[in-house]
Protein backbone atom coordinates (compact mmCIF):
# COMPACT_ATOMS: atom_id res chain seq x y z
CA UNK A 1 0.00 0.00 0.00
CA UNK A 2 1.39 3.08 -1.17
CA UNK A 3 -0.88 5.81 -2.15
CA UNK A 4 -3.88 5.51 -0.25
CA UNK A 5 -5.97 7.49 -2.89
CA UNK A 6 -3.61 10.12 -2.53
CA UNK A 7 -3.47 10.69 -6.68
CA UNK A 8 -7.63 11.29 -6.38
CA UNK A 9 -7.30 14.04 -3.29
CA UNK A 10 -4.26 16.14 -5.16
CA UNK A 11 -2.41 16.05 -1.69
CA UNK A 12 1.05 15.33 -3.40
CA UNK A 13 2.87 13.68 -0.24
CA UNK A 14 6.24 16.01 -1.16
CA UNK A 15 4.84 19.36 -0.30
CA UNK A 16 6.96 19.63 3.52
CA UNK A 17 5.66 18.39 6.62
CA UNK A 18 2.42 19.64 6.94
CA UNK A 19 -1.11 19.04 5.27
CA UNK A 20 -1.51 21.82 3.28
CA UNK A 21 -5.47 21.54 3.68
CA UNK A 22 -5.07 22.71 7.04
CA UNK A 23 -1.89 21.79 8.67
CA UNK A 24 -2.05 18.28 10.11
CA UNK A 25 0.98 16.62 10.81
CA UNK A 26 2.55 14.27 8.42
CA UNK A 27 3.55 10.73 8.86
CA UNK A 28 5.65 8.09 6.63
CA UNK A 29 4.43 5.41 5.32
CA UNK A 30 6.02 3.23 2.88
CA UNK A 31 8.53 6.03 2.02
CA UNK A 32 5.29 8.38 1.48
CA UNK A 33 4.78 11.41 3.54
CA UNK A 34 1.13 11.25 4.36
CA UNK A 35 -1.56 13.46 6.42
CA UNK A 36 -2.32 11.76 9.42
CA UNK A 37 -5.58 11.30 8.95
CA UNK A 38 -5.57 9.73 5.82
CA UNK A 39 -3.79 6.66 7.20
CA UNK A 40 -5.52 3.41 7.07
CA UNK A 41 -8.02 3.12 9.94
CA UNK A 42 -8.92 6.85 9.94
CA UNK A 43 -12.07 8.98 9.90
CA UNK A 44 -11.07 10.11 6.48
CA UNK A 45 -9.76 6.76 5.39
CA UNK A 46 -13.10 5.39 5.79
CA UNK A 47 -14.36 7.63 3.76
CA UNK A 48 -12.65 8.67 0.48
CA UNK A 49 -13.31 11.42 -1.95
CA UNK A 50 -16.98 11.58 -4.26
CA UNK A 51 -18.51 8.95 -1.80
CA UNK A 52 -22.29 9.21 -2.54
CA UNK A 53 -23.08 9.85 1.11
CA UNK A 54 -20.95 12.97 0.84
CA UNK A 55 -22.87 14.23 -2.46
CA UNK A 56 -25.86 13.18 -1.17
CA UNK A 57 -25.90 15.51 2.14
CA UNK A 58 -27.56 18.62 2.07
CA UNK A 59 -26.34 20.12 4.93
CA UNK A 60 -22.69 21.38 5.92
CA UNK A 61 -21.15 23.57 8.35
CA UNK A 62 -17.42 24.42 8.62
CA UNK A 63 -16.08 25.61 12.23
CA UNK A 64 -12.35 26.61 12.28
CA UNK A 65 -12.44 27.08 16.02
CA UNK A 66 -14.50 23.81 17.33
CA UNK A 67 -15.65 21.79 13.91
CA UNK A 68 -12.91 18.45 13.30
CA UNK A 69 -12.30 17.26 9.90
CA UNK A 70 -13.09 13.36 11.40
CA UNK A 71 -16.67 15.04 11.97
CA UNK A 72 -19.69 14.27 9.53
CA UNK A 73 -19.41 17.96 8.32
CA UNK A 74 -23.03 19.29 9.04
CA UNK A 75 -24.40 21.85 11.71
CA UNK A 76 -24.16 19.19 14.85
CA UNK A 77 -20.53 18.09 13.55
CA UNK A 78 -18.58 20.42 11.54
CA UNK A 79 -15.54 20.06 9.83
CA UNK A 80 -12.45 22.11 10.73
CA UNK A 81 -11.69 23.36 7.24
CA UNK A 82 -12.99 23.79 3.79
CA UNK A 83 -10.45 21.99 2.34
CA UNK A 84 -11.71 18.80 3.89
CA UNK A 85 -14.82 19.47 2.04
CA UNK A 86 -13.33 20.02 -1.10
CA UNK A 87 -11.60 16.48 -0.62
CA UNK A 88 -14.48 14.94 0.25
CA UNK A 89 -16.64 15.80 -2.71
CA UNK A 90 -13.57 15.88 -5.08
CA UNK A 91 -14.67 16.24 -8.52
CA UNK A 92 -17.83 14.26 -7.99
CA UNK A 93 -21.70 15.60 -8.83
CA UNK A 94 -23.71 16.44 -6.19
CA UNK A 95 -26.92 15.10 -5.84
CA UNK A 96 -28.65 16.92 -2.80
CA UNK A 97 -31.47 19.07 -4.62
CA UNK A 98 -30.60 21.79 -2.01
CA UNK A 99 -26.56 22.55 -1.08
CA UNK A 100 -25.43 24.59 1.66
CA UNK A 101 -22.09 25.43 3.73
CA UNK A 102 -22.19 27.73 6.33
CA UNK A 103 -19.06 29.05 7.53
CA UNK A 104 -18.75 29.66 11.00
CA UNK A 105 -15.58 31.03 11.68
CA UNK A 106 -12.55 33.29 9.51
CA UNK A 107 -10.67 30.61 7.90
CA UNK A 108 -7.19 31.22 7.30
CA UNK A 109 -5.83 27.78 5.05
CA UNK A 110 -3.05 28.00 2.47
CA UNK A 111 -5.54 27.18 -0.28
CA UNK A 112 -8.81 26.50 -1.77
CA UNK A 113 -10.33 24.79 -4.66
CA UNK A 114 -13.40 23.44 -5.28
CA UNK A 115 -13.83 21.01 -8.37
CA UNK A 116 -17.04 19.67 -7.70
CA UNK A 117 -20.42 19.29 -9.76
CA UNK A 118 -23.71 21.14 -8.54
CA UNK A 119 -26.94 20.51 -11.15
CA UNK A 120 -29.02 22.63 -8.36
CA UNK A 121 -26.79 24.92 -7.42
CA UNK A 122 -25.04 25.80 -3.92
CA UNK A 123 -24.54 28.24 -1.72
CA UNK A 124 -21.62 29.24 0.28
CA UNK A 125 -22.71 31.21 3.06
CA UNK A 126 -21.23 33.39 6.06
CA UNK A 127 -22.04 35.61 9.35
CA UNK A 128 -22.47 39.02 9.89
CA UNK A 129 -20.85 40.51 13.18
CA UNK A 130 -22.24 43.84 13.87
CA UNK A 131 -19.68 46.67 14.14
CA UNK A 132 -21.86 49.35 15.26
CA UNK A 133 -25.96 49.35 16.31
CA UNK A 134 -27.96 52.15 17.07
CA UNK A 135 -26.67 54.63 14.32
CA UNK A 136 -29.08 57.24 12.54
CA UNK A 137 -28.94 59.64 9.96
CA UNK A 138 -29.64 63.13 10.93
CA UNK A 139 -29.81 64.21 7.61
CA UNK A 140 -30.08 62.60 3.97
CA UNK A 141 -29.29 64.26 0.54
CA UNK A 142 -30.78 61.71 -1.79
CA UNK A 143 -29.25 60.55 -5.35
CA UNK A 144 -30.07 61.89 -8.37
CA UNK A 145 -28.98 60.82 -11.90
CA UNK A 146 -31.15 62.98 -13.40
CA UNK A 147 -30.33 66.23 -12.51
CA UNK A 148 -27.17 68.30 -14.32
CA UNK A 149 -24.68 68.07 -12.71
CA UNK A 150 -25.85 64.68 -11.05
CA UNK A 151 -26.42 64.40 -7.08
CA UNK A 152 -24.91 61.77 -5.10
CA UNK A 153 -26.06 60.27 -2.06
CA UNK A 154 -24.70 61.25 1.60
CA UNK A 155 -25.62 61.31 5.25
CA UNK A 156 -24.99 62.26 8.56
CA UNK A 157 -24.75 61.04 11.48
CA UNK A 158 -24.70 63.75 14.32
CA UNK A 159 -24.78 60.96 16.85
CA UNK A 160 -21.28 59.84 16.28
CA UNK A 161 -19.02 60.54 18.90
CA UNK A 162 -16.26 61.54 16.15
CA UNK A 163 -16.72 60.26 12.71
CA UNK A 164 -17.57 57.33 10.41
CA UNK A 165 -13.74 56.05 10.40
CA UNK A 166 -12.88 56.35 13.83
CA UNK A 167 -16.35 54.19 14.04
CA UNK A 168 -14.75 50.91 12.10
CA UNK A 169 -17.57 52.25 9.49
CA UNK A 170 -15.70 52.93 6.54
CA UNK A 171 -15.22 49.74 3.96
CA UNK A 172 -18.17 47.96 5.80
CA UNK A 173 -21.58 46.68 4.81
CA UNK A 174 -24.41 48.81 6.47
CA UNK A 175 -28.39 47.86 6.66
CA UNK A 176 -30.88 49.93 7.56
CA UNK A 177 -32.54 49.11 10.40
CA UNK A 178 -35.81 51.32 10.46
CA UNK A 179 -37.91 53.51 7.75
CA UNK A 180 -39.55 52.90 4.63
CA UNK A 181 -36.40 51.32 3.35
CA UNK A 182 -35.85 48.78 6.31
CA UNK A 183 -33.68 45.96 5.80
CA UNK A 184 -31.87 47.32 2.51
CA UNK A 185 -27.95 46.91 2.12
CA UNK A 186 -25.31 49.36 1.19
CA UNK A 187 -21.68 50.58 1.25
CA UNK A 188 -20.59 53.65 3.16
CA UNK A 189 -18.03 54.38 0.60
CA UNK A 190 -16.00 57.66 1.89
CA UNK A 191 -16.43 60.23 4.26
CA UNK A 192 -16.22 63.57 2.70
CA UNK A 193 -17.14 65.56 5.56
CA UNK A 194 -16.98 65.09 9.59
CA UNK A 195 -19.55 62.67 10.29
CA UNK A 196 -21.03 62.50 6.76
CA UNK A 197 -20.05 59.69 4.40
CA UNK A 198 -21.01 59.15 0.58
CA UNK A 199 -23.57 55.91 0.82
CA UNK A 200 -25.00 53.88 -2.00
CA UNK A 201 -28.49 51.70 -0.28
CA UNK A 202 -29.89 48.83 -3.09
CA UNK A 203 -32.94 46.98 -2.18
CA UNK A 204 -32.43 43.58 -0.63
CA UNK A 205 -34.82 42.23 -3.35
CA UNK A 206 -34.89 44.14 -6.89
CA UNK A 207 -30.99 45.78 -5.79
CA UNK A 208 -32.36 48.88 -7.27
CA UNK A 209 -31.03 51.96 -5.54
CA UNK A 210 -32.64 53.50 -2.89
CA UNK A 211 -32.65 56.63 -0.63
CA UNK A 212 -32.58 55.96 3.01
CA UNK A 213 -34.68 58.63 5.01
CA UNK A 214 -33.47 60.84 8.31
CA UNK A 215 -34.33 59.39 11.50
CA UNK A 216 -33.56 56.04 9.78
CA UNK A 217 -31.45 53.40 12.29
CA UNK A 218 -28.86 51.67 10.79
CA UNK A 219 -26.42 49.01 11.78
CA UNK A 220 -22.63 48.33 10.34
CA UNK A 221 -21.47 44.89 9.75
CA UNK A 222 -18.38 42.60 9.10
CA UNK A 223 -18.83 39.31 7.61
CA UNK A 224 -16.65 35.89 7.84
CA UNK A 225 -13.96 36.06 5.73
CA UNK A 226 -12.09 33.95 3.89
CA UNK A 227 -8.09 34.45 3.55
CA UNK A 228 -6.11 32.45 1.14
CA UNK A 229 -6.11 31.75 -2.79
CA UNK A 230 -9.23 30.48 -4.06
CA UNK A 231 -9.78 28.85 -7.23
CA UNK A 232 -13.33 28.05 -7.67
CA UNK A 233 -13.66 25.60 -10.31
CA UNK A 234 -16.87 24.08 -9.75
CA UNK A 235 -19.77 22.97 -12.35
CA UNK A 236 -23.29 23.03 -13.14
CA UNK A 237 -25.55 24.80 -14.45
CA UNK A 238 -27.40 26.72 -11.82
CA UNK A 239 -23.92 28.32 -10.26
CA UNK A 240 -22.41 28.65 -6.93
CA UNK A 241 -23.48 32.05 -5.11
CA UNK A 242 -21.32 32.95 -1.94
CA UNK A 243 -22.87 35.12 0.66
CA UNK A 244 -21.90 37.16 3.37
CA UNK A 245 -17.87 36.84 2.91
CA UNK A 246 -15.15 38.54 2.79
CA UNK A 247 -12.23 37.18 0.48
CA UNK A 248 -9.20 40.14 1.96
CA UNK A 249 -6.77 38.51 0.19
CA UNK A 250 -7.01 36.28 -3.12
CA UNK A 251 -3.69 35.70 -4.79
CA UNK A 252 -1.68 33.01 -6.28
CA UNK A 253 -3.69 31.00 -8.89
CA UNK A 254 -4.03 34.49 -10.93
CA UNK A 255 -6.41 35.94 -7.94
CA UNK A 256 -9.75 34.70 -7.32
CA UNK A 257 -10.19 32.68 -10.80
CA UNK A 258 -13.94 31.83 -11.84
CA UNK A 259 -14.78 29.57 -14.52
CA UNK A 260 -17.05 26.83 -15.64
CA UNK A 261 -20.39 27.94 -13.96
CA UNK A 262 -22.01 30.72 -13.01
CA UNK A 263 -20.75 32.15 -9.82
CA UNK A 264 -22.99 34.98 -7.65
CA UNK A 265 -21.61 36.79 -5.54
CA UNK A 266 -24.25 38.82 -2.74
CA UNK A 267 -23.36 41.53 0.10
CA UNK A 268 -19.92 40.40 -0.09
CA UNK A 269 -16.42 41.58 0.39
CA UNK A 270 -13.96 41.60 -2.60
CA UNK A 271 -10.68 42.79 -1.90
CA UNK A 272 -6.82 43.29 -1.65
CA UNK A 273 -6.68 40.61 -4.84
CA UNK A 274 -3.02 40.15 -5.66
CA UNK A 275 -3.24 39.79 -9.53
CA UNK A 276 -6.76 40.25 -10.78
CA UNK A 277 -10.29 38.42 -10.59
CA UNK A 278 -10.26 36.12 -13.65
CA UNK A 279 -13.31 35.01 -15.14
CA UNK A 280 -13.28 32.55 -17.61
CA UNK A 281 -15.66 30.88 -19.48
CA UNK A 282 -19.25 31.59 -17.44
CA UNK A 283 -20.66 34.60 -15.91
CA UNK A 284 -20.47 36.10 -12.67
CA UNK A 285 -22.52 38.37 -10.94
CA UNK A 286 -21.46 41.06 -8.37
CA UNK A 287 -24.50 41.87 -6.58
CA UNK A 288 -24.75 44.24 -3.46
CA UNK A 289 -21.15 43.96 -3.09
CA UNK A 290 -18.08 46.38 -2.21
CA UNK A 291 -15.06 45.47 -4.83
CA UNK A 292 -12.60 47.66 -2.43
CA UNK A 293 -9.43 47.20 -3.96
CA UNK A 294 -7.83 50.47 -5.10
CA UNK A 295 -4.74 50.24 -7.37
CA UNK A 296 -6.00 46.80 -8.98
CA UNK A 297 -7.36 45.60 -11.54
CA UNK A 298 -10.50 43.00 -12.51
CA UNK A 299 -9.86 41.58 -16.21
CA UNK A 300 -12.79 39.46 -17.77
CA UNK A 301 -11.17 36.86 -19.95
CA UNK A 302 -13.89 34.77 -21.99
CA UNK A 303 -17.10 35.43 -19.66
CA UNK A 304 -19.66 37.77 -18.41
CA UNK A 305 -19.22 40.15 -15.40
CA UNK A 306 -22.34 41.53 -14.23
CA UNK A 307 -22.80 44.52 -11.67
CA UNK A 308 -25.99 45.24 -9.49
CA UNK A 309 -26.40 47.21 -6.55
CA UNK A 310 -22.21 47.55 -6.32
CA UNK A 311 -19.69 49.58 -5.18
CA UNK A 312 -16.36 49.24 -6.98
CA UNK A 313 -12.88 50.72 -6.25
CA UNK A 314 -10.55 49.38 -8.98
CA UNK A 315 -10.18 49.12 -12.26
CA UNK A 316 -12.91 46.70 -14.46
CA UNK A 317 -11.10 45.54 -17.16
CA UNK A 318 -12.36 43.91 -20.52
CA UNK A 319 -9.52 41.66 -21.45
CA UNK A 320 -10.28 39.89 -24.87
CA UNK A 321 -12.81 39.39 -27.90
CA UNK A 322 -14.64 37.23 -25.42
CA UNK A 323 -15.18 39.60 -22.77
CA UNK A 324 -18.41 40.93 -21.42
CA UNK A 325 -19.09 43.50 -18.72
CA UNK A 326 -22.52 45.14 -17.56
CA UNK A 327 -23.44 47.67 -15.06
CA UNK A 328 -26.55 46.22 -14.97
CA UNK A 329 -28.12 48.17 -11.96
CA UNK A 330 -27.23 51.14 -10.43
CA UNK A 331 -23.41 51.24 -9.09
CA UNK A 332 -21.02 53.28 -7.73
CA UNK A 333 -17.13 53.80 -8.41
CA UNK A 334 -15.47 54.99 -5.64
CA UNK A 335 -11.55 56.41 -5.87
CA UNK A 336 -9.06 58.01 -7.27
CA UNK A 337 -7.42 57.22 -10.24
CA UNK A 338 -4.24 57.97 -11.70
CA UNK A 339 -3.48 58.85 -15.23
CA UNK A 340 -4.23 56.28 -17.58
CA UNK A 341 -6.18 54.41 -15.26
CA UNK A 342 -10.32 53.97 -15.99
CA UNK A 343 -13.02 52.66 -13.95
CA UNK A 344 -14.35 51.17 -17.03
CA UNK A 345 -11.79 50.01 -19.36
CA UNK A 346 -12.74 48.21 -22.45
CA UNK A 347 -9.61 46.34 -24.91
CA UNK A 348 -8.83 44.06 -26.84
CA UNK A 349 -11.85 43.60 -28.47
CA UNK A 350 -14.06 43.79 -25.39
CA UNK A 351 -17.32 44.93 -24.66
CA UNK A 352 -19.08 47.16 -21.34
CA UNK A 353 -22.18 48.39 -21.46
CA UNK A 354 -24.89 49.76 -19.09
CA UNK A 355 -27.78 48.45 -19.28
CA UNK A 356 -31.19 50.14 -19.77
CA UNK A 357 -32.58 51.98 -16.74
CA UNK A 358 -29.16 51.47 -15.28
CA UNK A 359 -26.19 54.46 -13.87
CA UNK A 360 -22.98 54.31 -13.57
CA UNK A 361 -21.89 57.09 -11.11
CA UNK A 362 -17.83 57.51 -10.79
CA UNK A 363 -16.43 59.99 -7.96
CA UNK A 364 -13.25 61.46 -7.24
CA UNK A 365 -11.31 60.31 -9.99
CA UNK A 366 -8.09 61.25 -10.90
CA UNK A 367 -6.50 61.78 -14.58
CA UNK A 368 -8.09 58.89 -15.79
CA UNK A 369 -11.27 57.96 -17.51
CA UNK A 370 -14.59 56.99 -16.20
CA UNK A 371 -15.05 54.76 -19.09
CA UNK A 372 -12.21 54.12 -21.34
CA UNK A 373 -12.92 52.59 -25.15
CA UNK A 374 -9.64 50.96 -26.24
CA UNK A 375 -9.56 48.54 -29.24
CA UNK A 376 -13.26 48.07 -27.66
CA UNK A 377 -17.18 48.92 -27.56
CA UNK A 378 -18.91 51.18 -25.04
CA UNK A 379 -22.50 50.68 -25.04
CA UNK A 380 -25.19 52.44 -23.83
CA UNK A 381 -29.13 51.20 -23.71
CA UNK A 382 -31.87 53.23 -23.00
CA UNK A 383 -31.97 55.31 -20.10
CA UNK A 384 -28.59 54.53 -18.98
CA UNK A 385 -26.33 56.86 -17.73
CA UNK A 386 -22.56 57.25 -17.42
CA UNK A 387 -21.82 60.24 -14.61
CA UNK A 388 -19.84 61.24 -11.93
CA UNK A 389 -18.58 64.55 -9.54
CA UNK A 390 -15.48 65.82 -7.53
CA UNK A 391 -12.93 64.65 -10.28
CA UNK A 392 -9.69 66.43 -10.66
CA UNK A 393 -9.10 66.03 -14.10
CA UNK A 394 -9.36 63.61 -16.84
CA UNK A 395 -12.55 62.48 -19.04
CA UNK A 396 -16.13 61.08 -18.67
CA UNK A 397 -15.73 58.90 -21.21
CA UNK A 398 -12.40 58.43 -23.97
CA UNK A 399 -12.86 56.79 -27.21
CA UNK A 400 -9.72 55.99 -28.81
CA UNK A 401 -9.41 55.51 -32.82
CA UNK A 402 -9.81 51.67 -32.65
CA UNK A 403 -12.60 52.06 -30.21
CA UNK A 404 -16.45 52.43 -30.50
CA UNK A 405 -19.34 53.59 -28.39
CA UNK A 406 -22.56 52.73 -29.41
CA UNK A 407 -25.94 54.40 -28.05
CA UNK A 408 -29.41 54.10 -29.44
CA UNK A 409 -30.08 55.29 -32.85
CA UNK A 410 -31.22 59.36 -33.66
CA UNK A 411 -30.03 59.81 -30.00
CA UNK A 412 -26.80 61.49 -28.89
CA UNK A 413 -24.63 60.72 -25.49
CA UNK A 414 -26.37 63.61 -23.65
CA UNK A 415 -29.16 61.60 -22.09
CA UNK A 416 -27.00 59.17 -21.30
CA UNK A 417 -23.70 60.94 -20.08
CA UNK A 418 -23.00 63.23 -17.25
CA UNK A 419 -19.51 63.77 -15.74
CA UNK A 420 -18.63 67.16 -14.37
CA UNK A 421 -16.11 68.04 -11.67
CA UNK A 422 -14.66 71.09 -10.82
CA UNK A 423 -11.01 69.57 -12.75
CA UNK A 424 -12.46 67.55 -15.50
CA UNK A 425 -10.57 68.34 -19.09
CA UNK A 426 -14.02 67.13 -21.18
CA UNK A 427 -17.16 65.18 -21.27
CA UNK A 428 -15.75 63.18 -23.93
CA UNK A 429 -12.17 62.65 -24.93
CA UNK A 430 -12.01 61.70 -28.60
CA UNK A 431 -10.22 64.23 -30.60
CA UNK A 432 -8.92 67.41 -30.57
CA UNK A 433 -12.37 69.09 -31.17
CA UNK A 434 -15.23 67.20 -29.92
CA UNK A 435 -14.89 67.59 -26.20
CA UNK A 436 -18.81 67.36 -25.50
CA UNK A 437 -21.57 64.80 -25.31
CA UNK A 438 -23.68 67.00 -27.20
CA UNK A 439 -21.00 67.95 -29.74
CA UNK A 440 -20.58 64.23 -30.60
CA UNK A 441 -24.30 64.12 -31.42
CA UNK A 442 -25.17 61.26 -34.88
CA UNK A 443 -22.31 63.42 -36.63
CA UNK A 444 -19.98 61.07 -34.71
CA UNK A 445 -16.36 62.20 -33.54
CA UNK A 446 -12.88 63.77 -34.64
CA UNK A 447 -10.47 61.01 -35.46
CA UNK A 448 -7.82 62.91 -32.95
CA UNK A 449 -6.54 60.97 -30.09
CA UNK A 450 -4.04 62.18 -27.03
CA UNK A 451 -2.18 59.92 -25.12
CA UNK A 452 -3.61 60.50 -21.37
CA UNK A 453 0.01 59.30 -20.16
CA UNK A 454 2.25 62.02 -22.59
CA UNK A 455 -0.30 63.71 -23.93
CA UNK A 456 0.82 63.63 -27.75
CA UNK A 457 -2.09 63.69 -30.52
CA UNK A 458 -2.65 61.29 -33.15
CA UNK A 459 -5.26 60.14 -35.54
CA UNK A 460 -6.28 61.26 -38.92
CA UNK A 461 -8.51 64.40 -38.14
CA UNK A 462 -11.27 62.56 -40.63
CA UNK A 463 -14.69 62.08 -38.90
CA UNK A 464 -15.69 58.86 -37.54
CA UNK A 465 -19.33 58.04 -37.38
CA UNK A 466 -19.69 55.32 -34.57
CA UNK A 467 -21.81 51.99 -34.80
CA UNK A 468 -24.50 51.65 -33.59
CA UNK A 469 -27.86 49.39 -32.83
CA UNK A 470 -31.68 49.67 -33.21
CA UNK A 471 -33.17 50.73 -29.98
Amino acid sequence: MRTIGLERTGLLVNRGERDPRGGSDLVVVDSWRVPVDLVPGSQAALYPPEHPEWLAQADWAIDPTNGSDANRGNAAAPLRTLGEYARRIGAGTVTAAVHTIQILGHLTEPYYVLNGAYPNGAIIRGQKTTIREGGRFTAVQNWNSAASPGVDGLVTDGTLPVSFAASGCLGRLVELASGAQTGAIGTIAKETAAKTARVLFWNAGSFARVNPGVNDFYRVYSVTRIEGPFLHNARGPAGVQYQDLEFPEVGGFDGLVCGNGPVFFLNCILGAIHTRLQVTNDVVVVTGCLVNIPGATLQVWQGELDFYGSTIACTIRGATPGAYIAIAGSSMAQTGLVAGEAQLEAREGSLIEVAANADFAAFDGGAGAAMNVLQGTGRLRNGAKVWGLGWTGGYGISVDSGGKMLYPTGDNLTAHADVRGAGLVADVHAGAVTRTYAGVGVAGYVDLTANLMTGAITGTGAMVVPARFAA
